[in-house]
Order: structure tokens, then C-alpha cells, then sequence
């Protein structure tokens, strides 16, 4: 491996992965530090399952170290994703799906920001509640829509990214998401009628 002493913290992604490309061990340090918890979230958002999230994050890591095709042809964000997205994909394949584990609390889902510590007790109870339903109902969803719904609004990727992720049109990422957030709040809305039938 080559090292190079300095390289500058600003550098952007695509450079420091055009360096990775020449096996630059202390740019690839860099691509890690930065993109280690994103990969992680995004994984675990779906799985649930720390460990497994973590060995999947380190997969995606070995692929872009070894990888000899990169081309700055996109965001380096679309690309990495990409890699995450396949690697979800061949896992639900080997393990047949299984259902995930509950998490034992909200805060490790990384999937909702935690209700402030300046909120009144109640309204904390209430927004918990509020979140469950929603990791409920998310659950609920076809894994694509879980899949495109978490690319969007938790991980914040524009359309025309999870379009390239995805391998399809922009028009049909758009559609994909509307469907899934509808099929969401109608979740949402039987599980308020159920709990109001109670």
C-alpha cells in the first residue's frame, strides 16, 4: 500500500476515491471515517441487527478498497449506495428473508430523532408512541418500499440518486415513493382505528 502523509480533510469523496483507486491507504481511512455510520444506519434501518449491519458495512468497505472500476461519473454517494444496495439485496437472498428482530428501544433504529430532553413527560410518551407506530408500520411495507422510502427520507438522497442506486428512471422512483408513503399512512391510519376500537 502506498501512504501518503497528508492528504486534506476537505478533499472531496470522488477524490479521495480516485486515490483508493491507486491502493492510497490513508485516503480509503478517510472514505471510512466519513461513511462508516451512514452505511451502518442504513443497513441496520432494515435489518434491525447491529452485528450483521456492522459485517455488511465491512463488505461494502472491502469491495470499494479492491475495486479497480470506479469512474467519477456520479456522486460518490450514489456509487457507495449503490455497493450497499446490492449487498441488502444478496443477503435477503441467503437468508430467505427473515423477519427482523424487534430493537429494544427507538433511539437504536437511528430511524427518529429522540424527543428533546426539554419536552414535558407526556408529550415524550406521546411522540415514543407516534414512532413505534411508525417503525410498526414501515415494517409492514414490501422490503422495496422500505428499501426506497429509507433511501429517501432517512438517508436524504435526491430522486435522480435512487434512481441510479435503483437502475431505473427518475419518474419511476417518484411513483415508487408517493405509493410507499401512501401505503404507509394508510398503516398508520388502521392501526389508529384499531387502537380507537379498543
Amino acid at each position: 500500500m502506498q501512504h501518503s502523509p497528508t492528504i486534506p480533510t476537505q478533499l472531496a469523496d470522488e477524490a479521495l476515491m480516485l486515490k483508493v483507486l491507486e491502493k492510497d491507504s490513508v485516503a480509503f481511512q478517510h472514505l471510512v471515517k466519513r461513511w462508516k455510520n451512514p452505511m451502518v444506519n442504513y443497513f441496520y434501518r432494515q435489518l434491525r441487527n447491529q452485528e450483521v449491519s456492522e459485517d455488511l458495512t465491512q463488505e461494502v468497505f472491502i469491495r470499494v478498497w479492491k475495486t479497480g472500476k470506479y469512474e467519477v461519473k456520479a456522486q460518490f454517494s450514489t456509487w457507495i449506495y449503490r455497493l450497499a444496495y446490492h449487498l441488502l439485496v444478496d443477503h435477503y437472498r441467503k437468508q430467505k428473508r427473515q423477519p427482523p428482530q424487534e430493537s429494544s428501544t427507538l433511539a437504536e433504529l437511528g430511524l427518529f430523532t429522540e424527543p428533546s430532553s426539554e419536552s414535558s413527560p407526556e408529550s415524550q410518551v406521546v411522540l415514543k408512541d407516534q414512532q413505534a407506530q411508525i417503525q410498526k408500520a414501515l415494517g409492514q411495507l414490501p422490503e422495496s418500499q422500505q428499501n426506497i422510502l429509507i433511501l429517501s427520507k432517512f438517508q436524504d438522497l435526491k430522486y435522480s440518486q435512487i434512481a441510479e442506486i435503483l437502475n431505473c428512471p427518475v419518474s419511476r422512483v417518484k411513483v415508487s415513493v408517493f405509493r410507499a408513503l401512501k401505503n404507509l399512512t394508510h398503516l398508520l391510519k388502521e392501526e389508529e382505528n384499531h387502537d380507537g376500537s379498543l
